[in-house]
This record gives structure tokens, sequence and C-alpha cells, in this order.
């Protein structure tokens, strides 16, 4: 029986080869992610000979993947009580962070998007590390963190939601009490290096119904020399990554190599840079993080706009900075022809050390400098009368792509489209967030 999280060891191993031996319709292979899975049947498929050029394999799937399969089954069983609505990561963070502004008060100066986005992982390894805090050693953040998760559970029961956490606590739930469908003889996971006490004990409960548990064999390869290199910060460690990765190719073009990074997240725009000034232009890369939305020049300049909206919205003035990127921006009615007017307009707000413009000065100064582009926003700001202050978030993204169209955004451009698609995850969501301010709507926009 698997009890702990060092028993990996313990579990019977299978090699590749001796994989292909097995039952495919039986046989179940878990990895530990995505790319261990593409890379498997990459490996697999080099066990092909000239008398096998076909060969049944058996499913291989990424363990969230699996989680997910075993979740959508138990919905088809009549006393599973499946919530209605799944909520992934972006989303259930939306919910934790409306939970903490609602328990800490408009007064608190907490970052309730940061503390959403810790609190969300640490309510996840809470449960899948089975962590316990003894109440001798519990701290003010601590308390207050069990406060919120109180509430966000009792949100998720008033919305009838399910984050990813609770899912896969619904699934190791039924593999205990034998409702989980399963219609497999052997498991084997690849790729695992450790097991979470969760995962440990959904295994210990498979291993009872008489399903082996196997790890696949890989082979090691072998290390390479080590070399430390010490650097001050972040800049030149990127730099020397880069030289590095470029040096390597230079030997040996075929080789595929990998720079990891502990910030990638946060380093991403450093990273593209860098690696698009050092490493010649036929190499192709991957950074494998996607970039925030309100970082790509044409959503950058959607965001802006959507921004002096929502502050007419609100208050019925902006401000130069918030104006000014707007007009910078571009990609809006008058293009290339008026860009140099628009900057006029911009320069003349920063030379008067103007602080706020009020929504007929900024109407007027358009029909006077930008007349493409004033037609334009009249046409928007009458529309903007209109809109009600809170609305559901599928009518919010709806007006977003309205009022870019009507500003001469080409939001359905092949090349655009992939940028601006992503507003449609809103109406997903828009059940589980309610009904949201038009600056509230731009916020989850930009956080795409």
């Amino acid at each position: 029986m698997l009890n702990t999280v060092t028993d990996l060891g313990a579990l019977g191993a299978v090699s590749p080869a001796g994989l292909l031996d097995m039952d495919s319709q039986r046989t179940l292979v878990i990895t530990v992610n995505n790319r261990h899975a593409r890379r498997l049947l990459a490996d697999l498929s080099t066990l092909l000979r000239n008398d096998r050029r076909v060969m049944p394999l058996p499913s291989i799937v990424p363990l969230a993947a699996w989680y997910r399969q075993a979740a959508d089954a138990l919905s088809f069983l009549p006393q599973a009580n499946t919530p209605a609505h799944a909520l992934d990561a972006f989303a259930a963070q939306g919910v934790w962070r409306q939970v903490i502004q609602e328990v800490e008060g408009e007064a608190s100066l907490l970052d309730s998007t940061t503390a959403a986005r810790l609190a969300y992982d640490a309510d996840t390894l809470m449960d899948e590390w089975q962590l316990t805090v003894d109440p001798a050693a519990e701290t003010p953040d601590y308390q207050r963190f069990l406060v919120w998760r109180d509430a966000y559970r009792l949100r998720l029961a008033a919305l009838d939601a399910e984050d990813v956490n609770a899912s896969i606590g619904r699934v190791c739930a039924a593999a205990v009490d034998g409702t989980l469908p399963l219609d497999l003889d052997t498991l084997v996971l690849a790729g695992f290096n450790e097991l979470s006490p969760r995962l440990s004990s959904l295994l210990s409960t498979l291993g009872a119904t008489g399903v082996q548990v196997c790890v696949l064999s890989s082979r090691q390869q072998a290390s390479g020399a080590l070399r430390r290199v010490a650097v001050a910060d972040t800049d030149p460690e990127w730099w020397a990554a880069a030289h590095w990765a470029r040096e390597c190719l230079q030997n040996d073009p075929k080789g595929r190599y990998a720079i990891v990074a502990s910030r990638l997240e946060a380093d991403v725009a450093l990273a593209h840079r860098v690696l698009h000034q050092i490493l010649p232009v036929a190499e192709r890369y991957n950074v494998a993080v996607a970039r925030p939305l309100g970082q790509w020049p044409l959503a950058r300049a959607a965001l802006a706009w959507l921004q002096a909206l929502a502050d007419f919205h609100r208050a019925g003035h902006s401000t130069p900075a918030v104006l000014g990127a707007a007009l910078l921006a571009g990609a809006c009615a008058g293009g290339l022809g008026e860009a140099a007017a628009r900057a006029r307009i911009d320069a003349f707000w920063r030379k008067r050390a103007v602080t706020a413009v009020s929504l007929s000065e900024f109407t007027a100064v358009l029909a006077n400098q930008a007349p493409r582009l004033h037609q334009a926003w009249v046409a928007c700001a009458d529309a903007l009368m209109h809109q009600p202050r809170r609305a559901g978030l599928h009518l919010r993204a709806a007006s977003f792509r309205g009022f870019l169209h009507t500003w001469g955004f080409r939001v359905e451009d092949p090349r655009a489209a992939p940028r601006f698609r992503r507003w449609k995850r809103l109406t997903v969501w828009s059940g589980n967030w309610g009904n949201t301010r038009w600056s509230g709507a731009r916020f989850r926009c930009q956080r795409l």
C-alpha cells in the first residue's frame, strides 16, 4: 500500500518496449505534464520497425487532463451531484479576489489581485499535500486566509461551481467510495519524481481495487560538465544565458537546449528582447509562458482607449496620462494620417501641465486636430451614455468589441483576432463573477 510520498521507488518498473506489449485497451499512462506526454509519444514512435509500421498505443494523458476526464465521467452518474459550473484558474482567482475584497472591505491596503493568486495556490497546496497547522503556530496571516477560504467555499456553493482543486478532491473521494468509473487493469506513471499525499492516497485506493500501478522506466541522459557563472543581477544573467545558447547552437545546430528561469513570468519581456537580439534570425525558440494581453502592442492600444472610456464613464473626466497613452498608441481611426496631430495634443497637455480633461474638452480638441478620430469618438461617447453602470461580463465584452470596431480597430484581422479572442472567455465567467462596473471589466481584460 502506498502511504507516503517516498513510495514511488517501490513501484514496479516497465520499459517503453514492455509498455507496447501490454493490452492497450486496458492500460492507462499518466504523465506529469503535457510536454512529457508528447515526448513519450515521440519516443514510442522510434520503436517502430519496418515489419511493424502500425501499433496500438495505450491512452497517454497528463495527470491534470486525466483528472478532468474522470470528473466528466462522474457527471454521468445520477448520484454524482456535479456542480453546474467548472472554474479554471483565472476564473477561480477572480472569485477569490471578490471574496477578499468583500471580507477586507474597501479601506484595506491589501493588493487583492496578488492576495487572490496566493490564496488560490495556498488552497491547492494545502489539499494536495494534506497540510495542517497547529493552532499554537497559527499566524494572523494564516488566520485571515482561513476566513477567506471559508468565504470562498461558501461563494462556490452559492454559485453551484467548483474549481480545479475541488474537482480533484471529488475524483479522489469517488475513488475511495468506489463510484469512480474505471476501465483499466494497469496504470503507468511517467515523469514523476515524487508523489504528493493526495496522489499517493489515490494510487493506494486504485491498487486496492486490483489496478496494477507501475512506473515507466526511462533512459537517463548522461550529465555534462557543470559550470557555475555568477552575475550581479537578472539583466546580465539573461544576456549570459542567451550567449551560452548561441554558442551551443553554433557547436551543434541540431541540438536542443533549455534555459530554466525561476522568474520567467516576471522576466518574460526581458527574455524575449534578449533572445531576439542574440540568437540568429533563422533559429526558432519558444518562451514557455504567454504574455498578458496588455503587453501586446495592439491590445495595449485597445486597453488604453477602454481605460479612457472607463474614466469618463465613472467620473466624467480623465487624465492626460491616460488619454495621451491612448492617442500615442495609435491603431485607431485616423491611423498614420493623424498620428502627428494626436502627438501634438499630448504634447500640448504636458506643456501646459494639464491635470484633468473633461469629456467635452476632449471631444472639442479632437474635432479641431483629428477629425477622423473625432467622428469615431463621438459615436463611442454617445453609446457610452447608454451603458449601464453595472452589467454582466458577456455584455461588457460585446460592448468592448463594438467600441473598438467603431474606433477603427481591426478586431477581425487574422493577425489581431487571437489577441481579442481571449475576451470571449469573459462570457464563460459572467454568471460566476456577476455584474461589474466598466472599469472592473476592463481590468479583467488586462489580466487575461
